[in-house]
């Protein structure tokens, strides 16, 4: 019988309801700074035992608690630190390159790092910071690290995505909003969110569920009970 959720159902328990689905596999995250899903992601699936996490983030500093609280909850779990900056995209193939030489395989990626209805900007490529990081660089980290992947059956491509896209749509004639002229915060943000459903999309038609399996999931309500993980920080 398929275990049974609720709103309050916690990711500990989630994960242990499926801790054979965990259990020995090596699972990439990106955003897992403290604070925020990807780090309650993260400490959940290490009460599984996990073979590795990889963890990747800008900055050490704000990934060393999570490791911290990792270690206390399971010292078996090995963990890897990668620094990478989803909205440069030589931070990306740099990264990419750092774990394919550092696993033979990569059992489940999960793509939760982004940022959220930001002041106008571009990135060093010159695309809009929202489409840049929340879209962009997963797209291109996953990519990249496709050959690692499906390298497994069973393998699964996990996009967090947000009921905030609801409406919104991607102008593949003008990501970047007339260069910042016409540049609506949350349209942008919107606009990420429908390009990684579409990914999400994409990946699941492209191949046997059996051997690579792609999801995009809503990550929740920022009003959830105490015991349950807000999002209010979740974009790191």
């Amino acid at each position: 019988m398929m275990p049974q959720f609720s709103f309050s159902t916690t990711g500990v328990e989630v994960v242990s309801a499926l801790a054979d689905q965990v259990q020995n596999k090596t699972v990439l995250i990106t955003g897992p700074s403290e604070g925020g899903i990807g780090a309650e992601i993260a400490i959940s699936l290490a009460h599984a035992n996990p073979f590795l996490l990889i963890l990747a983030g800008r900055t050490d500093d704000k990934i060393k608690p999570v490791i911290q609280k990792i270690r206390q909850i399971n010292a078996s779990v090995q963990l890897t630190f990668v620094q990478l900056d989803m909205s440069d995209q030589d931070s990306v193939h740099h990264a990419a390159k750092s774990i394919s030489v550092t696993v033979e395989k990569i059992d489940i990626i999960i793509n939760n790092a982004a940022i959220m209805a930001c002041p106008w900007s571009k990135t060093k490529d010159g695309i809009e910071s929202q489409f840049a990081t929340n879209y962009l660089g997963h797209f291109l980290l996953t990519n990249l690290l496709l050959d690692t992947t499906i390298k497994t059956d069973g393998a699964r491509i996990i996009n967090t995505t947000s009921t905030g896209g609801a409406g919104g749509e991607v102008d593949f004639d003008d990501v970047n909003f007339k260069d910042g002229k016409t540049y609506i915060p949350v349209a942008a943000y919107a606009q990420s969110k429908v390009a990684m459903l579409l990914f999400s999309a994409a990946l699941a038609s492209r191949f046997d569920p059996q051997k690579v399996a792609a999801f995009s999931v809503h990550p929740g309500s920022p009003y959830c009970p105490s015991k349950t993980t807000s999002v209010r920080n979740a974009h790191n």
